[in-house]
């Protein structure tokens, strides 16, 4: 799969054969077949089960060989097979889990949505005030439309509401915030030894080999500016809902900022963050030798506008004169 992902092809056996137009596919009994065989309660080895597994296996290595003979002209670079390595001891070693912070995250974020959502049902007499269509209902009764209840909607709204309604609107911003999703993701991937593994995708960003988040989505995390984050992370790892609600203005908020801190190094250890901004858009231009992207990054321009503005032959300004041009 190494070898097809750098040749921008899919990331599956089957996948790959059907583009490749091969003879000989992937046959579709395999998941089947596995889940008989390979997972709890094991089947014995024997009838015609087995024989079509065995003939399932044997296929897979046919497929295989035959999409090596396929690419043989495109070998895979030494540099490319030596990253390969490096993202599988990456994935194998894995990152450690505060789990007490994380299993009592849960538990908190779980009792804030419970009090989220009576107190709007009280304020809106809905039945499931997390419904996007019931609350669009609402707001329409009230006076107001929109096309969507997305953050910068409602970030938009709130500026032209009042009291109850962009209260409404505030308690269900933090009924929906899903950052906290994440911490279920870690207590679904922790290993025995408190290790969370398989986070990263070898070239699953395959028209530039980035390597693609999995699971918990380590690149992709919420940024903390708690001024007293370290109190705020005791105040989880003790359970402590009442200080957390009577403190801060939004639980969800301080869950979300706190999940950097559930990665743990080991003793005498310290986790360095880097995060490259706009990194693909900087070396394509560089390699394209795109000089205006240049130019743009090197003003600290707004690449996205500069962008939209060329694509469209105007003046395109961030949240300002023909803003909605920039996320085309």
């Amino acid at each position: 799969m190494v070898w097809s992902a750098y040749m921008g092809l899919p990331l599956s056996l089957a996948a790959v054969g059907r583009v490749l137009g091969l003879e000989e596919q992937k046959m579709t009994e395999g998941k089947a077949l596995i889940r008989y065989f390979s997972t709890p309660p094991f089947h014995e080895p024997t009838g015609a089960k087995w024989e079509l597994f065995k003939s399932y296996n044997r296929r897979d290595v046919e497929v295989e060989m035959a999409i090596q003979r396929r690419l043989s002209k495109y070998p895979v670079p030494p540099s490319v097979w030596e990253e390969y390595v490096l993202d599988q001891e990456i994935n194998d070693r894995g990152i450690r889990l505060d789990m007490l912070l994380v299993e009592n995250a849960v538990q908190i974020d779980v009792r804030t949505k419970e009090k989220l959502t009576d107190r709007l049902k009280n304020l809106t007499g809905l039945e499931n005030p997390n419904s996007v269509v019931q609350m669009k209902a609402w707001l329409k009764v009230q006076g107001f439309e929109t096309e969507s209840l997305d953050k910068k909607s409602v970030k938009a709204l709130l500026t032209t509401v009042q009291c109850p309604i962009s209260d409404v609107l505030m308690l269900r911003q933090q009924l929906a915030k899903s950052s906290v999703k994440k911490y279920q993701a870690m207590q679904n991937t922790i290993c025995s030894d408190g290790r969370a593994r398989g986070m990263f995708q070898f070239y699953g960003a395959n028209r530039t080999g980035r390597f693609s988040g999995r699971h918990i989505q380590l690149q992709n995390l919420p940024q903390n500016h708690l001024a007293d984050l370290e109190y705020a992370r005791s105040l989880v790892r003790q359970g402590n809902f009442a200080a957390l609600e009577l403190l801060y203005e939004s639980v969800p908020d301080v869950l979300s900022q706190l999940i950097r801190t559930a990665f743990i190094p080991k003793g005498g250890r310290k986790f360095i963050v880097a995060d490259f901004s706009a990194i693909e858009a900087r070396v394509l231009s560089w390699l394209a030798k795109e000089r205006w992207r240049m130019d743009v990054f090197a003003d600290d321009g707004d690449i996205y506008c500069a962008t939209a503005g060329r694509m469209f032959h105007c003046n395109v300004v961030k949240h300002g004169e023909n803003g909605h041009l920039r996320q085309k």
